[in-house]
This record gives C-alpha cells, sequence and structure tokens, in this order.
C-alpha cells in the first residue's frame, strides 16, 4: 500500500497564501482605481453604464431620457448622428455675422437661390480652407477623423469649388508642409512633428509652438489663379485661419525669435491676429478677380478675436463671417449661412479692438522673446523649471508670469467705461470717437448682423421682492424670416470713492424663436438685484448692492445692433411712465433699490455698508471715471 502524501503544515499554507491573496488584493484594488477613474471609458467600450438622473428643483419635467445610455435607439451609430446634428445646428446659430455690404449675402447664381439646378462656382481662396481649425488646443483639441470639409460643406449648399485652384493648394501643401512642422532641421531641438501628410502647424511644449501662417505667396497665388482658370468666377471666398488653446501665449512679434515662426508670416512688425504679408497679397489677387461687379467673402475662422479694421473698411470686401472653430461637421451650417438656408443670429462673445496691441492691458502681457529657449526674461519668479535647451541639454529657466492690473475692466467693460469717460480720440472716419481705428472698437460685445431687421421695445418693466422684470416686444421688419437675440445691460449708480463698476454690464438675454416677416414675439427677461452687485474688495468684503438709480439698455436701439455701446445711443425712460416703445428704463431710487443692500446679509436683508475709498483709476490705468 502506498504511503499517504504527507499534508502541509499550517505555517507553510499561511506562509504561500497570505503573499499571494495580499497581492491578489493589491492588484484587485488597483484595477478597481484605473476602472473607477476611467468609469466613462469603460462604460463607452462595455456598454454597461446605468445613468441615475436626479432633476435639480424646476426641472422636474424635463425629459431627461438623452441621459439614459440604455434606452430605446441609443446605439453608438445613432448617438454619433445626433451629436452631428447638434454640432451643425450650434454653429448655425453661433456663426455672427459682420459686415454685409449690399446685401452681400447670402449668395445666388444669375440671380436666383441656389439649388440643385442652379449652382455656383467660387474661388476658395486662403491656405486654411483647405485645412481649417477645427477647434482649440488642449482641452479643446478636435480630431479630424470623418471630418466634413469646407469643400463638401460648400458643394452640400450648391456651391462649387474651383477644382484647379484647389488641386494647387494641396499640391503646394504637399509640397512644403514640412517648412512648419517643429523639427530639428527646422531649428526646433527636437522633432515633435512626425506627420507624413500636411496639417496645421502644431502648437506643442511651451517652448517649440510653431506660429507659422501658411499661405501661397503674391507670385504663387498668381500662378495659381492662372492654371485653374479662376477668373472665370468673380466670387471669392477668402479663408482666415488661427489656431490657439490653452498653456500658449500667442506670438506679438511674428519672427522666429519672438514668435517661434519659422517661414510662412514672418515680419517683425505685425503679430499673430492681422493678416501676414502673404495673405495680402492673397486679398490683393482676390480683388483683381472680384472685378466691379463680384463678391469677396471674408471667412474668420479663429479661436480668438482679430483685426478686422481694414477689411471691415474696405469697400472690395462686400461681406465677413465669423465662424470660431466648427468643430467636425460644424461646416454644414457655413454652407446653409452662405446659401441664405440659414439666416444667421449669432453675436460675438468679444469685443474687436482697432488695435490689439493697443489695449492697457498689453503694457503687462507677455514678452517679446516669450519662445526663446535660452532667452531673458524681466517677467519671471525665482523658482525654477526644469526645460530641454536648443542643444538638447538639461537647463533650468525662472517661472515666468503675466500681471493682471486690469481689476474689473476686462473686455467690453473696459471700453464701454473708457468710452463714457470720453477716453477715445475722434476719427474723422467716424462718427463716434468709440469706432477710431487708433485705439478704438470695430465691433462692440454683443454685435450681430441679420439677413432680415427686427425692432425691439420694451413695453413693461418691473421691480418686486428683489428682481426687475423687462417684458421686451421683439418685431421681423424685414423680408427674409429669422431669429433675434434681445440683449440687456444696465448700469448701477456710482459714486465717487465707492465701489468700482463699470459703465455697463450685460445682466440677461435670450433668443427669439424664428420669426416669418412682420410677426412679432414677447421675451420675458428677469434679473435678480444679487446678479447685479458690485464686490466691495476693500471695505465689506462682499458683494454689495448699491442704493440709487439703475438704467437698463436694451442692445439693440433702433433697429441697429449695438451690443454693449447701446447705452450711448439709447433714451432711458422713467419707469413709471413708459411709452411702450423704449429702448431703455431706469428705476429711479424711490423706485428700485432704495436702500445698499450687502448681499451676504441675506435676501432682502438691509443693512448700510461702508464706504470704500479706492479709486477707479487703479483698474483702468489712463481712464479715470468721472
Amino acid at each position: 500500500m502506498a504511503a499517504g502524501k504527507k499534508r502541509m503544515s499550517a505555517r507553510k499554507f499561511r506562509a504561500i497564501f497570505l503573499p499571494v491573496t495580499a497581492v491578489l488584493l493589491a492588484t484587485a484594488i488597483a484595477v478597481t482605481c484605473v476602472m473607477e477613474y476611467w468609469s466613462t471609458v469603460m462604460d463607452a467600450v462595455f456598454g454597461s453604464a446605468q445613468v441615475s438622473t436626479i432633476p435639480a428643483e424646476g426641472t422636474e419635467d424635463w425629459d431627461t431620457d438623452y441621459y439614459d445610455l440604455n434606452a430605446e435607439g441609443m446605439t453608438q451609430e445613432q448617438t454619433a448622428i445626433d451629436g452631428q446634428e447638434v454640432a451643425r445646428r450650434a454653429e448655425a446659430e453661433g456663426i455672427v455675422l459682420l459686415k454685409n455690404q449690399n446685401n452681400a449675402l447670402p449668395l445666388t447664381a444669375g440671380g436666383a437661390a441656389l439649388s440643385d439646378s442652379n449652382t455656383l462656382t467660387v474661388n476658395a481662396m486662403g491656405w486654411s480652407f483647405y485645412y481649417p481649425s477645427l477647434g482649440g488646443s488642449g482641452s479643446g483639441a478636435v480630431g479630424s477623423n470623418d471630418l466634413v470639409s469646407p469643400t463638401q460643406a460648400l458643394e452640400a449648399a450648391n456651391i462649387l469649388v474651383n477644382q484647379g485652384l484647389a488641386d494647387y493648394y494641396m499640391d503646394w501643401s504637399q509640397a512644403h508642409y514640412t517648412d512648419w512642422q517643429i523639427t530639428k532641421a527646422n531649428g526646433y531641438y527636437t522633432d515633435d512633428d512626425t506627420n507624413t501628410e500636411p496639417a496645421r502647424p502644431t502648437v506643442g511644449k511651451t517652448y517649440d509652438a510653431a506660429w507659422d501662417v501658411p499661405e501661397l505667396n503674391g507670385d504663387e497665388i498668381a500662378q495659381a489663379c492662372e492654371e485653374s482658370g479662376a477668373a472665370a468666377n468673380n466670387v471669392q471666398i477668402l479663408w482666415i485661419g488661427r489656431g490657439g488653446g490653452e498653456y500658449h501665449d500667442l506670438p506679438t512679434v511674428m519672427t522666429k525669435e519672438g514668435g517661434s515662426v519659422n517661414k510662412y508670416g514672418v515680419n517683425p512688425d505685425k503679430h499673430y491676429l492681422e493678416l501676414t504679408d502673404e495673405e495680402e497679397a492673397v486679398l490683393a489677387k482676390a480683388k483683381e478677380l472680384r472685378g466691379e461687379d463680384g463678391k469677396i467673402i471674408l471667412i474668420i475662422n479663429a479661436n480668438n478675436v482679430m483685426e478686422l479694421g481694414e477689411l471691415q473698411d474696405d469697400p472690395m470686401v462686400d461681406a465677413i463671417l465669423y465662424v470660431g472653430g466648427p468643430g467636425k461637421a460644424g461646416f454644414y451650417a457655413i454652407g446653409d449661412v452662405l446659401s441664405g438656408a440659414v439666416c444667421p443670429s449669432g453675436r460675438l462673445a468679444d469685443t474687436y479692438p482697432a488695435d490689439l496691441l493697443a489695449s492697457p492691458v498689453m503694457e503687462n502681457f507677455g514678452s517679446d522673446v516669450y519662445y526663446d529657449a535660452d532667452g531673458t526674461f524681466d517677467n519671471q519668479y525665482d523658482t525654477k523649471i526644469a526645460y530641454t535647451g536648443t542643444d538638447g541639454s538639461a537647463k533650468e529657466r525662472p517661472i515666468m508670469f503675466v500681471g493682471y492690473e486690469e481689476g474689473i475692466y476686462v473686455g467690453y467693460r473696459f471700453y464701454e467705461t473708457a468710452a463714457a469717460d470720453g477716453y477715445f480720440a475722434a476719427d474723422e472716419t467716424q462718427a463716434d470717437p468709440y469706432y477710431n481705428r487708433t485705439n478704438g472698437v470695430v465691433y462692440p460685445f454683443g454685435y450681430g448682423l441679420s439677413y432680415t431687421s427686427f425692432t425691439q421695445k420694451i413695453t413693461a418693466a418691473d421691480y418686486k421682492d428683489g428682481q426687475f422684470t423687462f417684458t421686451v416686444e421683439v418685431t421681423n421688419t424685414g423680408d427674409v424670416a429669422g431669429k433675434d437675440v434681445v440683449e440687456l445691460y444696465v448700469e448701477t449708480p456710482y459714486y465717487a470713492g465707492g465701489i468700482e463698476k463699470a459703465k455697463v454690464v450685460l445682466c440677461g438675454f435670450d433668443k427669439t424663436q424664428t420669426l416669418d416677416p412682420g410677426a412679432s414675439e414677447t421675451v420675458t427677461i428677469t434679473v435678480d438685484q444679487e446678479d447685479i452687485a458690485s464686490y466691495d474688495d476693500q471695505v465689506n468684503k462682499c458683494y454689495v448692492l448699491d442704493a440709487g438709480d439703475y438704467t437698463f439698455y436694451l442692445g439693440t436701439v433702433g433697429g441697429t445692433v449695438y451690443g454693449s455701446h447701446s447705452w450711448a445711443y439709447a433714451t432711458p425712460a422713467d419707469s413709471k411712465v413708459l411709452t411702450g416703445a423704449d429702448n431703455a428704463v431706469t428705476f429711479a431710487k424711490a423706485d428700485g433699490v432704495s436702500d445698499t443692500i450687502n448681499c451676504t446679509a441675506g435676501p432682502g436683508k438691509v443693512v448700510k455698508a461702508a464706504q470704500s475709498g479706492r479709486n477707479i483709476s487703479s483698474g483702468m490705468k489712463e481712464s479715470e471715471r468721472k
């Protein structure tokens, strides 16, 4: 009889079991943590997401089926289709028509609307038309898979592109794209770019971003137009593209040393947000092709405000559209607007100055040698960070910084307050000094045109229980169906030596539904008084609502969209004596905020706020509030 197998001792069992168990437990915990961190990815891959929707107060009746990933019809394919449609609608709602001289848009062929049987062929000029900016950088980056190109989008709107000119641009890009790559051959310390096909210049690490603006020069665009028979088309689509995003300041000097510009767009007297010499050459050729009876339609495909004053004033530039970063499917909407299938209704979310470098905030902006890895900086901390030098060696440098001294005077808050203080000089070309082409504004915050016209009037205004309520009647007075945007700005009481305040601030807005010609819609805008309080950082250390007169302005006056500058053209009516057709309303102290309110005391509680002795000039530099 064979001897029985010897039984493992308890001590040996524990010596094996416990370490194995510990390793398995640690692995399970690690995997669980990783999967939890990437839970959205896991859900997308394995399709096991369970979403619990808890409605916020006031949203209990909202349709939340979209958020149930297991809902009927919520397949990955259908979600992609729905996402494209949302992107198209969002772009259509946001496109801003900046200029439309002599109703150059929408485009027509033979005087008739475009259709499958009535198409228009145009010359698509500008390198960025063929390699557009889809979005920003970093978290704002957009991939190019399944991209609907501008060419495809325009063709879907019955706008055909000169194929010969397109071929020239594509061939030129194939021959030259390595010129703007981040490679050692181009003077960078690393080979970040390894793409073997043309692409937009890369914004990579801090010291090796490429801010080239690829474009044909004067001789090349002339050759391209001659070889492609461009003279047969008198409508020119001129596409201007600019990148941008988190982590990088845009260059204020277009040179290799000052702006990381390797070859295209080099000019020490220009910055990134104005036309390059090459783009100006393309514009000159577009004017030649336009002739006396053609059109130049300028498309601004950029993530930042650009200097457009000269283009706005140029009678040979017929229309300007700002389209932002349309993403993968948003280009369809550009075709829709160009063809008239969509009536533009977007409004600017920025102020467009005549000269970006003339703004007082530029005194503290960046450095001319920001991209010079071996440069010396005057705006730096003592803290050191490591970086790789142009010779590939390990180095360190101080951390750079930008000083913010503008306080509340950012964007339109500066320009409107400065205008109220008489900061802007008169310009013989502009009736309003605010629009001067030296340091003034080309397009105000909230500005935007339409293919039709609208009137807006305040028909009722009320203040009750700490809330202002306005009823605005919007009427389409033109010949085209379209949407309009109601913007409401408030001017709060300012006291010398008191809390710093801008001339006006946006306090409410809404967009109408599509209105047929002659149709009207009533829009109601409510403004909680706490939302228009001003922060007192000197004495009370909280938001304070000063007692006094409060004036509210519509952004549209007399059918003209002035946006944030409407206060200069409006005629305020007393809240107690409305005519029913007013563009501004003043609530006198006795009829509105009669006591100063410290907003930390709780809703409706009145306290006596201490006076702040700070002068507004500390934030405005050259402009002092009267």
